[in-house]
C-alpha cells in the first residue's frame, strides 16, 4: 500500500526538526544488570527455580503505574475498568459521571478547566503519594498496554521531572503532550506540578484551558535539572509511534486519517501511515469503543504464538508481504461505531 499523502508528508519532512531530546538513560538490559536480575527465555523459565518470576510480573512490582482516566460515559468507564485497567498498579477515575461499579473521584461540572487538574493530582498524592513512580494520564477512549509502558520507563529515574507522550505544536511556539496520545509523568512531575499549582486550587481561577495544554503549560514553568523542558521523540528507533493519536485501525489503513485533521500539521514528530506505523512496544491508542476494548485485550494479553520466549520476533510465513492492492479506507469509513448497552453485572465479579 502507497501513502496517500506523500505530497504532505514531503512538507513535513522539508521543515525545520524540532529541537528535542532522547531520553538519557542506560538500556533496559543495563538496567536489569545493575539490580543483579538476569533473563530467563527458556520455554520452561517459569517452572525451573522458585525464585523466578514473569518479567510482566517483575516490571508490575519494580514499575508502579497509577492510571489516571478522565471518565466521560459509563459504557466507556466499565470497558476501561474491565479490560487493561487491571493491569495497572492503581486505576482512578475522575469526573462529574457517576456508576454504581466503579468508583469516580468526584469533579462537579462547575469547576473549571484549571481546578479540575490541580484537585485530581492533589488528590492523587494526598491518598496515594509513596505507591506510585509514574503516572499515565488519559480519558476513557484509550486503550494502554500498561506493560510497554513499564519496560519503556523502567531504566529512568521517577524522582526527577519527565513529561512523555505524542508532543504537538502550539501556535505559540511551545508543546504539549496530547490527552489523545496519553501522558506519562514521573512522579517528580507530578509534585512538580502540585508545587506549581500552590496550595489553594480555587485560587487559580476560572481558566478555560483544556487539560493536557494546562499541564504542558505548567511543566514548562518549571525547569528539570538539564533546563526548560523540551519535546521528546518518543517513537521506537524505526519511528514508529508509541503514543498513538488515533485508534489501530486508522493508524494501520492509509487514508483514515482526513488530510485536513490538525494531525497532520501539529505533531512534532509523525509516524508513517499503514503497517509501519506503531511500535511493536506501543503503550496508547485512541478512539477504541467498548467492544474493541474487550478485542483488543484478548489480542494482547490472551493471544500467544509459539515464538522463542523473550523474543519478539513474528512467526515465520511462506513469503513476502503480499502487494494486492485494497481499498481499506471506503470499508473503515462505513463500520459503524458500536456501542453496547448491555454490560451484565457478572462482569464486575
Amino acid at each position: 500500500m502507497t501513502l496517500q499523502y506523500d505530497a504532505l508528508l514531503s512538507d513535513q519532512s522539508a521543515r525545520t526538526t524540532p529541537v528535542s531530546y532522547e531520553l538519557r538513560t542506560p538500556s533496559y538490559a543495563s538496567w536489569l544488570s545493575e539490580l543483579g536480575i538476569q533473563r530467563d527465555s527458556s520455554p520452561d523459565a517459569s517452572a525451573s527455580s522458585t525464585d523466578s518470576i514473569s518479567e510482566a510480573e517483575f516490571l508490575y512490582r519494580q514499575v508502579p503505574v497509577l492510571c489516571l482516566v478522565q471518565a466521560k460515559t459509563r459504557q466507556q468507564v466499565r470497558a476501561v475498568y474491565n479490560n487493561w485497567g487491571r493491569h495497572c498498579n492503581r486505576l482512578v477515575f475522575f469526573g462529574s459521571i457517576q456508576d454504581p461499579y466503579v468508583p469516580v473521584h468526584q469533579i462537579p461540572l462547575s469547576v473549571a478547566d484549571a481546578q479540575v487538574t490541580c484537585l485530581v493530582l492533589r488528590h492523587v498524592l494526598h491518598k496515594y503519594g509513596g505507591e506510585f513512580s509514574w503516572v499515565l494520564l488519559v480519558d476513557d477512549e484509550t486503550f494502554a498496554i500498561v506493560e510497554n509502558l513499564r519496560f519503556y520507563v523502567a531504566p529512568l529515574n521517577s524522582s526527577a521531572i519527565y513529561y512523555l507522550g505524542h508532543p504537538v505544536q502550539e501556535t505559540s511556539g511551545g508543546f504539549y503532550n496530547s490527552m489523545a496520545g496519553g501522558i506519562v509523568l514521573s512522579e517528580g512531575a507530578v509534585r512538580s506540578l502540585s508545587w506549581t499549582m500552590g496550595r489553594r486550587c480555587d485560587r487559580l481561577g476560572k481558566t478555560s484551558v483544556a487539560m493536557d495544554r494546562y499541564v504542558g503549560k505548567l511543566l514548562l514553568r518549571s525547569p528539570s535539572g538539564d533546563g526548560p523542558l523540551r519535546p521528546v521523540d518518543t517513537r521506537d528507533p524505526l519511528a514508529r509511534g508509541r503514543f498513538n493519536p488515533f485508534s489501530v485501525e486508522k493508524m494501520l489503513v492509509p487514508g483514515s486519517i482526513s488530510y485536513f485533521n490538525s494531525y497532520w500539521r501539529s505533531s512534532l514528530f509523525l509516524s508513517q501511515e499503514g503497517g509501519h506505523c506503531c511500535s511493536r512496544r506501543a503503550v496508547t491508542f485512541h478512539g477504541v469503543n467498548p467492544v474493541e476494548m474487550f478485542l483488543f485485550e484478548y489480542l494482547a494479553h490472551q493471544l500467544q504464538p509459539p515464538v522463542k520466549p523473550g523474543t519478539i520476533k513474528q512467526p515465520p510465513t511462506n513469503s513476502p508481504p503480499n502487494g494486492a492492492p485494497m481499498e481499506l479506507s471506503s470499508v473503515l469509513s462505513g463500520k459503524a461505531f458500536i456501542r453496547p448497552f448491555g454490560i451484565g453485572k457478572t462482569t464486575f465479579l
